[in-house]
Formats: structure tokens, C-alpha cells, sequence
């Protein structure tokens, strides 16, 4: 698993051959960390941790030796999902031509597709969609910029008030962004101004990060300055008192 992880493909290849698992675990309790993600050892397979590190050769020596690459780690991720959300967007593509299943989703409910938006992913946002992976109307109004495309969003029946695995809602990310008209078009269908993310979760902006989470969107279109989005936030009845779970 070490070599898979490393990127050593003749090491890998070898092992292989000599009878190593394509699909062996590794030990649980141990992790290691890829691009700032913990990953349990004891929950992922060889392929898994080539996928997230992006060690392309060894992945597609792991593929072609017939490892899963549907297997899951204890969390329900797959391999697909860590290289989308890591970006490595090369990776997903050769896992879909492979046979990942792109409309897979996690533990907490969340595929790939998802994923890859969360972290900002954008060139590997655009290989899981042309091979097929769709939003949610809830999805596509989380993670559409513009108000046009909330506008079809909400016309499909998107819930407004719908978030991410971070409790992030829409009109949070318009605010962080500030994308004024989409953040106006919220407010006005009755997304909650005053709704926090989850406690504890910890949210990035372009300064660095809100460790503690329980933010709203009045916190993060002031930490990053909106100054027109703060002001239509307020008419619409944000409440300036909240602090977050940092203060």
C-alpha cells in the first residue's frame, strides 16, 4: 500500500506479481495524510490511496490487476470520489474509463460529483460531468455562481434552505463569493439570513480559515469584504450580533 501511495509503479508491479492482493486493507488504526485529508488505512485499499495521492501508473497498475474500483473506505468513499475531491482530475478519468461508478455517493449521501465542487475542483468537475454525473436541483443551486442558474435551480424545485455536508447553505457560498444577485435572489425566496453552518466544521475563505464553523452568511461576506452584500443582508434582517463559534 505504501508503494501505491508513493507513486512507486515498479514496485507495485512487482508485488503484484508475486502474488500481492490487488485489494488488501491496510492496518486499522493507522492513517495517512493526502493533501490535507486523514485517510484511515485500515478502511482503504491500494487503489484508493493511489487515487488520492494521484499516482496515476500505479493506478492504472492496480486497475489493470483487477483491484474494485467501486471498493469503499469505512466512511463509503471511493477511489473516484478521493481523486475528484483531491483534484486530480487525470485520476477520475481513468478510474471512469475503468468503470467507477460516477453516481455513487458516500456516507453522508455525497458522490464525487459533489465532492469535487466542495473542494473547488473544477477541471475535475467537468470530467465527472462529461461522463455523465448530474446534480440534485438542491445540488446545482449549492454549487452554481450565477443567479440565472439558481433561478433554474429553484424553478425545478430546489430546497433553499438546503446545505452542504458542512451546513453550508446556498445563500453562504453567494455571500462568501460575493455574488450579489444570486445572495438578493435567496434572501427574497426565503432562505434563512440568520442560519449557521455546522459547529466545529471549519469553513475556508480567501483569508484562511473559520476553524470553528457556526457562521453565517452576514460572517463571511463580511470577513471577505462584500460590502453591497453585507448591507442587502442586513435589510433583509441578518442579525449583526451572532458571532461564530470562534467569537
Amino acid at each position: 500500500m505504501a508503494a501505491a501511495f508513493r507513486g512507486h509503479t515498479v514496485v507495485v508491479g512487482l508485488l503484484l506479481a508475486h502474488g500481492a492482493e490487488a485489494d488488501s486493507r491496510g492496518s486499522a488504526g493507522a492513517t495517512v495524510a493526502s493533501d490535507g485529508i486523514e485517510i484511515p488505512l485500515g478502511g482503504v485499499t491500494a487503489l484508493i490511496l493511489a487515487s488520492a495521492k494521484g499516482s496515476g501508473p500505479a493506478v492504472e497498475a492496480l486497475a489493470e490487476a483487477g483491484a474494485r474500483v467501486d471498493a469503499r473506505s469505512v466512511d463509503g468513499r471511493t477511489a473516484l470520489m478521493y481523486a475528484a475531491a483531491n483534484g486530480h482530475a487525470g485520476i477520475a478519468g481513468a478510474l471512469l474509463r475503468h468503470g467507477a461508478d460516477v453516481s455513487a455517493v458516500d456516507g453522508l449521501g455525497e458522490s464525487a460529483l459533489v465532492q469535487a465542487a466542495l473542494m473547488g475542483r473544477t477541471e475535475a468537475v467537468e470530467v465527472l460531468r462529461g461522463a455523465g454525473a448530474s446534480w440534485t436541483p438542491s445540488e446545482a443551486l449549492l454549487f452554481v455562481g450565477r443567479a440565472s442558474d439558481a433561478r433554474r435551480a429553484l424553478a425545478a424545485n430546489a430546497e433553499v434552505h438546503a446545505s452542504d455536508s458542512r451546513g453550508v447553505t446556498a445563500l453562504m457560498t453567494a455571500s462568501v463569493y460575493g455574488h450579489r444577485e444570486m445572495a438578493l435572489l435567496l434572501a427574497r425566496r426565503g432562505a434563512d439570513v440568520n442560519r449557521r453552518s455546522t459547529p466545529g466544521v471549519p469553513i475556508a475563505v480567501q483569508g484562511g480559515t473559520v476553524a470553528g464553523g457556526a457562521v453565517t452568511a452576514l460572517m463571511l461576506a463580511s470577513v471577505e469584504g462584500h460590502l453591497p452584500v453585507v448591507e442587502d443582508l442586513l435589510r433583509a434582517g441578518a442579525d449583526p450580533s451572532l458571532a461564530s463559534a470562534d467569537g
